[in-house]
């Protein structure tokens, strides 16, 4: 008997990191940023924002961004939050081709861009790492 195994590390593997929360509506082109550091090194393997508060139906969404330095984009390129989102849903964030390693008290950086007209919608950012 063959058994098949997805590739990549088995869901419990994964630790998660979660960032602080972040206001869609905070500025427009404003940022936010939150930074974390790890002792060993990681491997970054999934990147997520879920929202804490419902998103409006219609609106003009900030973005956020992942990288290895304050406002950088090396793990997530800029990714725009969705609109019509429930609480607990959540938008996925592709990690850049060969990126996603962070080496030992390296840090992950978190970057929100804001809008300036009032909307609904909060979130964290999810870090899913090996």
């Amino acid at each position: 008997m063959v058994t098949y195994h997805e590739p990549g590390p088995k869901p419990e593997q994964i630790q998660w990191a979660v960032s602080k929360v972040f206001n869609i509506d905070n500025g427009n082109g404003t940022t936010a940023d939150d930074v974390f550091s790890f002792p060993g090194p990681i491997q970054v393997v999934h990147v997520r924002i879920v929202y804490t508060e419902a998103s409006d139906s219609s609106m003009v969404p900030g973005t956020f961004k992942v990288g290895t330095a304050v406002g950088g984009a090396q793990i997530v390129a800029a990714t725009s939050q969705e609109e019509s989102k429930s609480v607990g849903t959540y938008t996925e964030g592709t990690i850049v081709a060969g990126a996603g390693y962070i080496p030992a008290n390296g840090i992950l950086a978190i970057r929100h861009t804001g809008v300036a007209t009032t909307q609904l919608g909060e979130y964290k950012v999810l870090i899913g790492y090996i």
